[in-house]
C-alpha cells in the first residue's frame, strides 16, 4: 500500500481543512513526522485508521464522534479522507460526521480508466468500508495497527507477542501464506514418498526370501542369469520367427503355382470345348447349306423344263435363278465369318 493523500477537517486539534500530499513527501522514500508533544503528531495517524476502519491507531482514544473538535463551528462536518495506491489502482476512503445529527457516513471509491471516481456500493456502511481496507490491505485492524502504524507505546507488543501471534501477523504482513502451504505439501510428498520407499523395501526383502536368497547380492546374480536367459530365447525366438516366415513365403508361391497350373488345365478344356463347338458349327454349315440350295435347284430345273413348254415361264427362270445366287453369296458369307470365329477362338485357347 502506498499512501498518496490524507485530508481531514474538524478532527482532533485541527479546526481548518488540511491536506497531506505524500507523493511529495514519499519522492526520498523517507520522511519523519516530528513536532513537540501535543502538536498532533498522532492524530496524523488517527485520521488515516479512522478513514480506513472507523477505530483510531491505538485503539482507546474513543469514537469518531469523540474525535471532533471542540474549537469547530456548529455547521461544519467532521471528515477524514485517506487515498492510497496498490497495484497500480488509486483508492479512497471517506468518513463524514453530519453536523447536528451526528450520523456517520461513510464510502470507498476507486479511479476508473477515465480518471473518474466510482463508489464500490451503491449503500455504502461503515461495516462495509472497514472490510473492503480489509480486503485491499490484506490486514484487520489489529494486524494494521501494529504492523503499519505501530503507535506509541504499542512497538514494544510485537516484540513481546506470543509465537503464535507474531508468526500469524508476519505470515499476513509479508504475505507468505503461499510458502508455508507449499512446505506443507512437500513435507506432505516426502512422508509418502518415504512410507512408499519403505514398502518397496520390504517387498524387496519378501521377493529375496521367496527366491531362497540369503543376502541380495546373489538375488542380483539370480537376476542377471534370468536376464541372459531371457535374451537367449528372443534370439531363438527371433530364428524361427524368420524360419517360419521363409516357409510361409514357399507356401504363397507353392499355392501359386497351383493356382497357375489349375488356370491352364481350365483354359485347355475350354479350348477343347470351343473346337468341338467349331467343328460341330461346320457341320451344320454344310447341311444346312445342301438343304438351303436344293430347294431353289429344283424350282430351276422346273422352271427350265418349263421354259421349254412356254416361252411365259422364262421371266419365273431368271428370277429363280437370281435367287439361287443370293442364297449362294449368303452361305458364302456365313462360311467366311465361320472360319473368321474359329480362329479367333483358337488364339484365345492358345493364349
Amino acid at each position: 500500500m502506498k499512501p498518496l493523500r490524507l485530508a481531514f477537517q474538524a478532527f482532533g486539534p485541527y479546526v481548518g481543512r488540511q491536506e497531506i500530499d505524500f507523493s511529495l513527501l514519499g519522492r526520498a522514500g523517507l520522511f519523519l513526522i516530528r513536532g513537540v508533544t501535543g502538536a498532533g503528531k498522532t492524530f496524523l495517524l488517527d485520521a488515516i485508521t479512522y478513514a480506513l476502519y472507523g477505530q483510531s491507531s491505538g485503539g482507546s482514544r474513543g469514537t469518531f464522534a469523540e474525535m471532533r473538535c471542540q474549537r469547530a463551528e456548529a455547521t461544519i462536518s467532521t471528515e477524514v479522507l485517506f487515498e492510497f495506491e496498490r497495484g497500480g489502482q488509486q483508492y479512497r476512503f471517506v468518513r463524514r460526521m453530519e453536523p447536528g445529527s451526528g450520523k456517520i457516513l461513510s464510502d470507498v471509491f476507486y479511479l476508473n480508466r477515465d480518471g473518474g471516481v466510482e463508489s464500490f456500493y451503491e449503500t455504502p456502511g461503515t461495516a462495509q468500508a472497514a472490510e473492503k481496507a480489509a480486503e485491499l490491505t490484506g490486514l484487520g485492524y489489529d494486524q494494521f495497527r501494529q504492523a503499519v502504524i505501530l503507535p506509541q507505546g504499542q512497538f514494544e507488543r510485537l516484540l513481546t507477542a506470543e509465537p503464535s501471534e507474531t508468526g500469524e501477523l508476519l505470515t499476513t504482513l509479508f504475505d507468505i501464506a503461499h510458502w508455508g502451504e507449499a512446505a506443507r505439501r512437500l513435507r506432505e510428498q516426502a512422508e509418502a514418498e518415504q512410507q512408499e520407499l519403505e514398502e518397496l523395501r520390504q517387498k524387496k526383502a519378501a521377493l529375496c526370501r521367496a527366491a531362497g536368497c540369503a543376502q541380495e547380492g546373489k538375488l542380483r546374480i539370480t537376476k542377471q542369469e534370468i536376464q541372459e536367459r531371457v535374451e537367449q530365447l528372443k534370439k531363438e525366438l527371433a530364428s524361427v520367427t524368420q524360419a517360419m516366415a521363409q516357409e510361409s513365403r514357399g507356401l504363397e508361391e507353392a499355392v501359386a503355382l497351383e493356382n497357375a497350373f489349375s488356370r491352364l488345365e481350365e483354359a485347355v478344356q475350354q479350348t477343347e470345348h470351343l473346337e468341338a463347338r467349331a467343328d460341330e458349327q461346320q457341320h451344320r454349315r454344310e447341311t444346312l447349306g445342301l438343304r438351303a440350295l436344293s430347294e431353289p435347284y429344283e424350282r430351276w430345273r422346273r422352271a427350265v423344263r418349263d421354259a421349254r413348254l412356254s416361252r411365259e415361264n422364262v421371266q419365273f427362270s431368271r428370277l429363280a435363278e437370281a435367287d439361287c445366287g443370293k442364297q449362294r453369296t449368303a452361305l458364302d458369307t456365313e462360311e467366311q465369318q465361320m472360319i473368321a470365329q474359329r480362329a479367333l477362338l483358337r488364339q484365345r485357347a492358345e493364349r
